[in-house]
């Protein structure tokens, strides 16, 4: 991953070739040299080599795969995974490039470049040159960059270079608390009353059942567990009137493998809180490079009254500061309350990049038009200005 890679160097200061893998079993064919660059960049989990291949092998139907790969030599110097998603039919149909897996199924946080660290921008720089002699796309929606990442300067250097329009907007905000050497140091970091709450529901729980947190590690185990957390989502979600990616099987299925995948690495957190002897609540975690990424959690509803999640939560919390975590990230969480949990946000923002031609300029024209009813209901609701918020004027190249 490009943040935190060291010196980046000048595009130019660096030959590459550009090579496009659009099979599986290309993919395949760099997983050794993939997961060298990914170890010494520290990059997270979401563009792991697994993530990828597991996402593309039982849930990329209908996507046009183009993992982008940069070669000095025979010697792999990093890799920008894409896809193409098409709206509308036929002549008026536009074509767009994302993230690879950047979709309902996989549902990623925080995507990006990667790249041996000091070859991000000679990387950017060969991409571009690739994607500017390719008319088969109209615009590129890159929708997971951090707020600190060094590969939106370079995109937007590189997009003004070829004549690209770079527009940048906020996408999602991901609370996380940088963790201390213990449990208690970080409950001291809480407000009083979520200190008191934490301590209470625990004991109160404990005092009237036997309960244990337990890590699952059998293989057999973590598929009968993962069936169970599926289901406690859909249903409290089905229950609530909305629509949840937990009863399609692509997502079952990709959630599976890669879980598997990552138990090898030693990255599969899935622990539950077993209450009197049967499973009252799931985290599902991945504990990687001195971070811990909540997944996702779910608990029996009839342990509600007892804040089940909420005690679940603590023992989580507790036991990647055992295990010596530095950083609980909360990822892209609509949940409000673990806002309380977290001390700091990290900003998580969409870059879009837009071609110099007729086509892309009337795409880009319908999407701003498009999003102004949004926009001015937005305002309505708040009692403010009905015009839409402009994007921060830092943020767009032009």
């Amino acid at each position: 991953m490009s943040a935190g890679s060291g010196p980046l160097m000048e595009p130019r200061s660096m030959s590459l070739t550009t090579k496009v893998i659009d099979t599986i079993a290309g993919m395949r064919e760099i997983r050794t040299a993939y997961d060298e660059i990914a170890a010494a960049c520290d990059a997270p989990p979401f563009v792991s080599w697994d993530w990828l291949y597991r996402w593309w092998e039982t849930a990329a139907q209908g996507y046009r795969i183009e993992i982008l790969t940069f070669w000095a030599g025979s010697e792999l110097q990093g890799a920008l995974p894409l896809m193409q998603v098409k709206y509308g039919l036929r002549r008026g149909m536009m074509r767009e490039l994302r993230f690879a897996s950047d979709c309902v199924v996989a549902s990623p946080t925080y995507m990006d470049l990667l790249a041996r660290p000091g070859a991000e921008s000679a990387c950017l720089g060969s991409a571009f040159e690739h994607l500017a002699a390719d008319p088969g796309w109209d615009r590129m929606e890159l929708c997971r960059l951090r707020a600190d990442s060094p590969s939106i300067s370079l995109l937007c250097r590189a997009a003004v270079e070829h004549g690209f329009r770079a527009e940048i907007r906020p996408y999602v905000s991901c609370p996380y608390a940088n963790l201390p050497a213990t449990f208690d140091e970080y409950l001291s970091g809480l407000s009083s009353n979520r200190r008191k709450k934490t301590k209470y529901e625990r004991r109160q729980l404990s005092r009237n059942h036997a309960t244990r947190f337990v890590r699952c590690t059998d293989a057999d185990a973590i598929d009968a567990l993962l069936e169970k957390h599926f289901s406690w989502k859909a249903e409290r979600m089905q229950r609530l009137g909305k629509w949840t990616q937990y009863t399609d099987p692509a997502f079952r299925r990709f959630t599976r493998s890669v879980a598997h995948d990552f138990q090898d690495r030693g990255w599969l957190r899935l622990w539950y809180l077993e209450v009197d002897g049967e499973p009252a609540a799931i985290e599902h975690v991945i504990v990687a490079n001195s971070t811990c990424y909540l997944k996702s959690h779910s608990y029996d509803e009839r342990w509600m009254k007892q804040r089940i999640a909420d005690v679940s939560l603590g023992f989580c919390i507790e036991s990647v500061i055992e295990e010596g975590v530095r950083v609980l990230d909360f990822l892209s969480t609509p949940a409000a309350e673990k806002f309380h949990y977290a001390r700091h946000v990290a900003q998580v923002l969409k870059l879009t990049l837009y071609r110099p031609r007729l086509r892309s300029l009337c795409f880009e024209a319908l999407a701003h038009v498009g999003a102004l009813p949004m926009a001015s209901l937005k305002h309505l609701r708040t009692g403010r200005a009905s015009a839409p918020e402009p994007a921060p004027a830092a943020a767009t190249e032009s």
